[in-house]
């Protein structure tokens, strides 16, 4: 799985709803700093609690949007009876409630994904377009084709999505972008 990929993962697990209305005025490099220090004691707790959240897990990641997945995370936590306790976790790093420390984190990511976005514009021109001519290929099979439509799909709402990434939160972590990618890579598993 790839840094962006599992580091969306975490975020994911236990986000809540994306959407500007709570969305954290600016992103700061102290804010950036706490939930990068907090991501330990998340995974922790991930892991300490897998057997109660993972029926949530294919839930939270079959959402269309991160909007979506982020409100099944918060749900999950709730759901679960789990949300007093994490939330008792990430007020140790400063944060006062699951849905700061949610919004933080998709402001992180959606900043992190622009920024790749902006790097990967170009191939990810040219790899639509070569599984758009894979589309008109009859020799593929319609569930193959199908998968490869969400698969197109999703990638395009993501690169549209990066597109409104204020700047200042792409600014705020950028001097970060190492621990990041070294969060994503600590964390990814050998073997999926």
């Amino acid at each position: 799985m790839n840094t962006l990929l599992r580091l969306g993962a975490v975020v994911f697990a236990f986000c809540t709803v994306w959407s500007s209305s709570v969305l954290a005025d600016t992103l700061t490099g102290t804010l950036v700093s706490q939930w990068i220090k907090s991501q330990p004691a998340v995974e922790a707790f991930g892991d300490k609690h897998e057997s109660t959240l993972s029926p949530y897990d294919a839930n939270i990641e079959k959402q269309g949007s991160l909007s979506d997945a982020f409100k099944q995370g918060v749900v999950a936590l709730k759901k679960t009876g789990l949300y007093g306790e994490f939330e008792d976790v990430i007020e140790g790093y400063g944060f006062d409630s699951p849905e700061q420390w949610s919004q933080v984190g998709s402001q992180i990511m959606m900043a992190y994904m622009a920024l790749e976005m902006k790097k990967q514009g170009p191939q990810m021109q040219q790899m639509m377009e070569q599984m758009q001519a894979m589309m008109n290929n009859d020799q593929i099979p319609a569930e193959q084709k199908q998968m490869m439509m969400n698969a197109m799909k999703q990638s395009k709402n993501m690169y549209e999505s990066s597109k409104d990434v204020p700047q200042a939160d792409i600014d705020a972590i950028t001097p970060y972008l190492p621990q990041l990618q070294n969060l994503g890579e600590d964390s990814e598993p050998a073997m999926q």
